[in-house]
């Protein structure tokens, strides 16, 4: 079984895309693992909401984040759910 390597966003590890790239190990040339891809603006919107987040109530964040980012704003808010729950668990 190969390992899928997620993306360090704010020192918090989260998940990617659905599009993966395999990982090769030099030595050997063998696939070792899987890496998500992101999207350029998934990447930016945790860029933005992972502050806002941690520091305002939810509603507050995406309403914020919307304004910021351009973003439609039920992205906004189901990637801020997500980004709240990744951060109680730590």
């Amino acid at each position: 079984m190969t390992q899928t390597i997620q993306h360090l966003i704010d020192g918090k590890r989260t998940g990617g895309g659905t599009r993966t790239q395999a990982v090769y190990n030099p030595a050997t040339g063998a696939v070792s693992g899987q890496v998500l891809l992101a999207d350029l603006s998934e990447t930016e919107l945790d860029r933005v909401l992972t502050p806002l987040v941690r520091e305002l109530p939810l509603k507050q964040a995406v309403a914020l984040a919307v304004e910021i980012s351009g973003a439609a704003r039920n992205a906004v808010y189901a990637r801020a759910l997500v980004l709240k729950q990744s951060g109680e668990e730590e």
